[in-house]
């Protein structure tokens, strides 16, 4: 299940973090680049996955201050 879903994400991008957060039933997803990331959300937002509806949510990283 694990690579079926990772593999979702790939289609938009390579060198993918995943990162998985248990406590809360989430997977983090980092991207290259700002534009694969909104791809995969244009995409995979509201997708099925195994009977579940997958949100994408867009997180910016600010760097320094």
């Amino acid at each position: 299940m694990q690579v079926r879903f990772e593999q979702m994400f790939l289609a938009f991008g390579t060198n993918l973090l995943f990162t998985y957060l248990p406590s809360f039933y989430r997977v983090r997803v980092t991207y290259g680049s700002a534009d694969q990331a909104q791809e995969a959300k244009k995409f995979l937002n509201g997708a099925d996955f195994e009977g579940s509806t997958i949100g994408v949510y867009i997180v910016q990283v600010k760097w320094g201050r």
